[in-house]
C-alpha cells in the first residue's frame, strides 16, 4: 500500500544538489579533484608549468611541479588517489599523471603517439581514457594498479571529431563526442557502439560526466555553469537540474562509497569556496491523511485479529478455522499469501527498467492448478492435518517432521525478513521515520494481529490486504496515465516503439531470461510452495469441503496473472511519465529498485580536510 501511494508522488520538490562542508580556497584558474579518502588535488597554470598539489585526508599536503611546454588537463579523483590527462606542448597526448594518497607520484607514457585531446574517467573498472587520431576517436582502459593499455575500443568518426568526456558504468561505457555543431552521446556495450542522440544546445562546451545514484548520468557544460544536466540511462531523457544560487562545478570526486559526485564552487574569483557537491535529499510530505489512513489500516488489521481471536477456542479452529471459510476468501487469501512486498516491487521495478518479459511466471500457477487439484488436494484433504508436516509423522517419524517444521521455519524467518525490510523502506522514505522503527512498527504489528486470530484472522487480513493492494495499483496506473500526457493509444504505441511492451522472448539464449526459461523456471518455482508449504496448503484445509479448495485454487491462479499484468502496467506508466516529465524524478531514486546505495551521498559525512587558502 504504502509502496503504490508513494508511486502517486511524481513531483520532486526543491533543488536537486547542496553543496556539503564548504570552506575558502584559493581556485582561480584551477581544476579541483577529491578521491576515495577524502583528499583533494588542484592544479593550476602557472606561466610555462603547471603545479600540483595534493591535500591528502590525514597528512601534509604534497606539491609537485610540471615540466616547461606540457599542460595537465582536468584531473580525476579515483578510490585512492588521483589521475590527470598530460597534453604536450604540440597538443599531443604525453602522458598520464598518478597520484597516490600519500603523495607518491608516476608517469605513464600514452597507448600510442600522435593521439590529441585526451579526456579521462574513472570507474569500477579503472581509467579510461578517449582520445583523437586520424581514423577517429579510440579509448582505452588501464585497470587499477595496472601498467599497460588495453584498447577499449575505437570509433570511426569525423576527423574534427573531438572527445568531451568519457565515463564507465556497469552497463558500459559512455563517450561524448563533438562533432561539427552537435555532441553525441554514444555508448560501447556488448561489443559495439550504440548512439542515444545529442546533448541539449545549451549543454555544450568543454564539459565533465559523472554518475548520478544509480540510474542517471550528470553533465557539467560550460555552457551552462548554473545547472546539472542528466540523462537517465532507462528513460533516455534530459532533465536541466539546478545548481543551488552561486554554484559551479570544478572537479570530479569519488567517495568512499564508489558514488562519483562534483566538487563544487559557490562563487568565481579568489574568495570562492568549495564543496562537495552531493544529492539532496527528499524531504518527504505524507501529510495528515496519509497518517490518518495508515493508522486506519492498521488499526483494522489489530481489530479483525482480535475479534476472530473469540473464536479460536481449540487446535481445529485456531489452525483451520472450523472449515466455516468461504472459498472465494480462502483463494483470495492464497493470492495475498504468495503475493509478497517482493513482488509487489519487483514487478514495477523489472517493466520500468526492461519490458514485460516476465509477465508469463504467475501464469504458471494456473497451469499448476490442474495437477494440485487432481493429486494434493485430496491427498491433504484425507489425511485431516492441521500441518502440512504432520504427515511426515504418521508417514515416517516425529523427527522428521520436527525437522521438516525446522527447516520451514527458518526458512520464512529469512523470507520474512526481506519481506517485511522492503515495505519498512518505503514507509521510511515516503514518512521520514527511522528505517528500525518501520521495521519494528511493522514486524511487531503482523505478528501480534496474526497470532491473536488465527487462521481465519490471517485468512480475512489478506483478503483485506489484497483488495487494498489491487485498487491502490488500479488508481495509481490511472493516476500516471492521466499525468504522463497523450491519450491511451498513443502512450501504448510510445510504449511499444520504446521496446517495452514486448512479451516474448524466444530465443534459445542459455544466458538470459528467455519465454522458456521463465515458465519452467517458474512451473518448478511455484511448484514447491503449493504442494507443500504450510502457509499455502493450510488454506486448503480451510473450507468446508475439497469442491470449495477446488475453487479457492482455482481463484487463486485467475487473480494471479491479470494482477500481474496491472503491476506490470504501473512499471511502463512510471516509464512513460519520468519520460515525458524527466526533471520529475529525483536523482536519488533509484531507476529499478529501491536502493540504498543511490542515497549514500545524503548521509555520508564528508571529510574534515580542507585546502590550503593559498597557492
Amino acid at each position: 500500500l504504502l509502496v503504490l501511494l508513494a508511486g502517486t508522488r511524481l513531483s520532486a520538490a526543491g533543488t536537486a544538489f547542496l553543496v556539503r562542508e564548504p570552506g575558502p580556497v584559493a581556485v582561480a584558474g584551477s581544476a579541483v579533484a577529491r578521491d576515495g579518502r577524502g583528499g583533494f588535488l588542484r592544479i593550476s597554470a602557472t606561466g610555462d608549468f603547471w603545479t600540483a598539489e595534493l591535500v591528502p585526508a590525514s597528512s601534509a599536503s604534497t606539491r609537485i611541479q610540471g615540466v616547461r611546454g606540457e599542460q595537465a588537463l582536468s584531473p580525476v579523483g579515483l578510490k585512492e588517489g588521483f589521475a590527470s590527462p598530460l597534453v604536450a606542448s604540440d597538443g599531443t597526448w604525453s602522458g598520464v599523471l598518478r597520484l597516490s594518497s600519500g603523495g607518491a607520484h608516476t608517469r605513464l607514457a600514452p597507448p600510442h603517439t600522435e593521439l590529441r585531446d585526451p579526456v579521462m574517467g574513472a570507474g569500477e573498472a579503472g581509467l579510461h581514457v578517449a582520445a583523437r587520431s586520424a581514423s577517429g576517436t579510440r579509448v582505452w582502459a588501464l585497470a587499477e594498479g595496472a601498467e599497460g593499455w588495453r584498447e577499449f575500443g575505437s570509433l570511426t568518426a569525423e576527423s574534427s571529431a573531438r572527445p568531451l568526456a568519457v565515463l564507465s558504468r556497469k552497463e558500459g561505457l559512455y563517450l561524448f563526442v563533438a562533432e561539427a555543431a552537435s555532441v553525441r552521446l554514444i555508448r560501447h556495450a556488448a561489443g559495439r557502439w550504440e548512439a542515444f542522440g545529442s546533448l541539449p544546445a545549451e549543454a555544450r562546451g568543454e564539459l565533465r560526466a559523472f554518475s548520478i545514484g544509480a540510474s542517471q548520468i550528470g553533465v557539467a557544460a560550460a555552457g551552462d555553469p548554473e545547472a546539472i544536466w542528466a540523462w537517465h540511462t532507462i528513460t533516455r531523457a534530459w532533465a536541466r537540474l539546478a545548481l543551488p544560487e552561486g554554484g559551479r562545478p570544478a572537479g570530479l570526486a569519488s567517495d568512499q562509497s564508489g558514488v562519483v559526485s562534483l566538487v563544487a564552487l559557490e562563487a568565481a574569483g579568489p574568495g570562492a569556496r568549495w564543496g562537495v557537491l552531493a544529492v539532496e535529499p527528499r524531504r518527504p510530505e505524507f501529510g495528515t491523511a496519509n497518517y490518518a489512513a495508515l493508522l486506519m489500516y492498521l488499526a483494522g488489521m489489530m481489530g479483525i485479529g482480535l475479534w476472530f481471536m473469540r473464536r479460536a477456542r481449540d487446535a481445529r479452529s485456531y489452525f483451520l478455522g472450523g472449515g466455516r471459510i468461504p472459498w472465494w476468501a480462502a483463494g483470495i487469501s492464497v493470492y495475498a499469501t504468495t503475493l509478497s512486498s517482493i513482488t509487489v516491487m519487483a514487478m514495477p521495478a523489472k517493466s520500468f527498467a526492461t519490458d514485460w518479459t516476465f509477465v508469463f511466471a504467475p501464469s504458471t500457477i494456473l497451469l499448476l492448478a490442474p495437477f494440485i487439484i487432481r493429486f494434493y488436494l485430496p491427498f491433504f484433504r484425507r489425511l485431516q492435518v492441521a500441518s502440512a508436516y504432520e504427515y511426515l509423522e504418521r508417514r515416517f517419524h516425529p523427527g522428521l517432521r520436527a525437522y521438516a517444521s525446522i527447516v520451514f521455519v527458518c526458512f520464512q524467518l529469512g523470507r520474512v525478513a526481506i519481506v517485511t525490510y522492503l515495505p519498512s523502506l518505503a514507509l521510511s522514505t515516503v514518512c521520514g521515520l527511522d528505517l528500525v522503527t518501520c521495521v519494528l512498527l511493522i514486524g511487531g504489528l503482523c505478528t501480534v494481529y496474526t497470532v491473536l486470530g488465527g487462521i481465519e484472522g490471517s485468512i480475512w487480513t489478506s483478503v483485506l490486504q489484497a483488495v487494498v493492494m489491487l485498487g491502490a495499483a488500479v488508481y495509481c496506473l490511472g493516476v500516471l496515465l492521466a499525468r504522463a500526457g497523450g491519450g491511451p493509444a498513443e502512450l501504448a504505441a510510445e510504449a511499444w516503439a520504446d521496446g517495452k511492451l514486448r512479451v516474448l522472448d524466444l530465443s534459445w539464449a542459455a544466458a538470459q531470461a528467455t519465454t522458456w526459461t521463465i515458465v519452467l523456471g517458474n512451473l518448478v518455482n511455484n511448484l514447491v510452495p503449493y504442494t507443500s508449504d504450510q502457509s499455502v496448503i493450510q488454506r486448503y484445509l480451510t473450507t468446508t469441503d475439497e469442491a470449495q479448495a477446488r475453487r479457492a485454487i482455482w481463484l487463486n491462479g485467475l487473480i494471479s496473472f491479470p494482477s500481474a499484468m496491472l503491476y506490470f502496467a504501473i512499471g511502463t506508466g512510471l516509464y512513460l511519465f519520468f519520460k515525458h516529465h524527466p526533471a520529475e524524478l529525483h536523482p536519488s531514486v533509484a531507476g529499478d529498485s529501491i536502493d540504498r546505495k543511490s542515497t549514500r551521498l545524503n548521509s555520508s559525512h564528508v571529510s574534515e580536510s580542507r585546502m590550503p587558502s593559498s597557492a
